[in-house]
């Protein structure tokens, strides 16, 4: 979906298609991938719904298991190396998990 944008077709009788069309198939990719986490609000009638509480548990349980690696590998086994690696992978979580709550928060 998203690769229909990108793509040009440069043939000398082709023609280019208009903007609209192009802002409509990059709005229908990014509601598509929001469909798919469970957290279109840019629908009127939307809805918490399964999709939305399994993407939130996923991202509580990236956190609970990254707390768990930070604490075995620093406490148990003596290794600050780990602390390093996860605070990298983390970032990613914490960053997604914020938007995820402000999106579902104000979403007005």
């Amino acid at each position: 979906m998203i690769t229909k944008v990108a793509d040009r077709d440069t043939r000398p009788g082709k023609k280019e298609d208009s903007s609209s069309k192009k802002f409509r198939t990059l709005t229908n990719a990014i509601r598509f991938c929001t469909w798919t986490v469970g957290a279109d609000v840019t629908k009127p009638e939307y809805k918490f719904y399964w999709r939305t509480y399994m993407t939130g548990m996923l991202i509580f349980m990236f956190m609970l298991c990254t707390g768990y690696t930070v604490y075995v590998d620093v406490v148990i086994n003596a290794d600050w190396v780990a602390l390093l690696q996860t605070c990298c992978q983390s970032g990613a979580g914490i960053q997604g998990g914020t938007k995820f709550l402000c999106v579902l928060f104000y979403r007005k």
